[in-house]
């Protein structure tokens, strides 16, 4: 009985870790560097507590397919965010308690050392755009093995912490002229834009917006003529922070990056058309 319980508490956290097949492999492919080292140990470490039957990838692997619906994945409250997680799982305890218990999982895995640090700075700020390194991703997979095995009936895999709402997330909201506003102006040379062109770039600039994971913007956006209007809205405060627009400018860097290679590759684009 307690062989089969040691068994599902390392099922359960392999699943924390990866929750499907898809979660694997973006990691290996996303994180490269540190996948090339952690991933022949993570094998080796589940071989030989039995999971699998040889220390194959593949073997491995098909072991994520079947274990991917072991546990059910939480579905948060409405405004329930990162901070909540950590305040849950830390209760009266510091970040250091938990820090230590996270990296005797970083380092069985080969793994980077997890700092203090940078568990504060996700809790301050957990906006998913700035879930962006290797480091921070390897952190939230340590942090969703831990809570796995140690409460796996929270159900807290990588892939739900990842998708938590961050506190700019929460709490943004687009006032009338407080933000930043992008005009995308579509030209053609000799001959009109054509209609489809503006919807395409309408389509795009929400693609954008979703591939970006920028869920705090609101995806209704504006056309006069050959000109499609987006707000992004600044953070809440003193209208005279300028810090409050940094977010907002970076957001729009990001969204018209990716229109214009967008762009470059559509059927619309041409010598005459820019």
């Amino acid at each position: 009985m307690e062989n089969n319980q040691n068994r599902n508490t390392i099922k359960a956290a392999l699943w924390g870790m990866f929750p499907s097949l898809e979660s694997f492999k973006r990691f290996e492919r996303d994180d490269q560097e540190i996948a090339a080292s952690a991933i022949p140990e993570i094998i080796q470490w589940a071989f030989k507590e039995g999971l699998i039957l040889s220390d194959e990838q593949a073997e491995f692997q098909r072991f994520i397919e079947a274990n991917s619906t072991l546990l059910t994945a939480q579905k948060p409250k409405p405004g329930y965010d990162f901070r909540n997680l950590l305040n849950d799982i830390l209760k009266d305890h510091p970040v250091k308690w938990l820090v230590k218990r996270l990296n005797e999982v970083s380092q069985v895995f080969d793994m980077p050392k997890i700092q203090e640090s940078m568990l504060t700075r996700l809790k301050k700020d957990f906006l998913r755009t700035r879930i962006n390194t290797a480091k921070k991703c390897c952190c939230l997979r340590v942090l969703a093995f831990w809570i796995c095995k140690t409460q796996p009936r929270r159900g807290w895999h990588y892939e739900a912490i990842a998708s938590l709402p961050g506190l700019i997330e929460q709490h943004s909201k687009i006032e009338a002229r407080e933000g930043v506003r992008i005009a995308f102006y579509l030209r053609s040379q000799g001959t009109l834009v054509e209609p489809s062109a503006i919807r395409w770039l309408k389509n795009e600039i929400k693609n954008s917006i979703c591939d970006l994971k920028l869920f705090h913007i609101k995806t209704e956006v504006e056309s006069s003529g050959a000109t499609v209007f987006l707000n992004i809205p600044r953070l809440i405060g003193k209208t005279d922070a300028p810090e409050l627009y940094a977010q907002a400018i970076c957001n729009s860097i990001g969204i018209a990056h990716q229109i214009a290679v967008r762009w470059a590759l559509s059927k619309y684009c041409g010598q005459q058309k820019k």
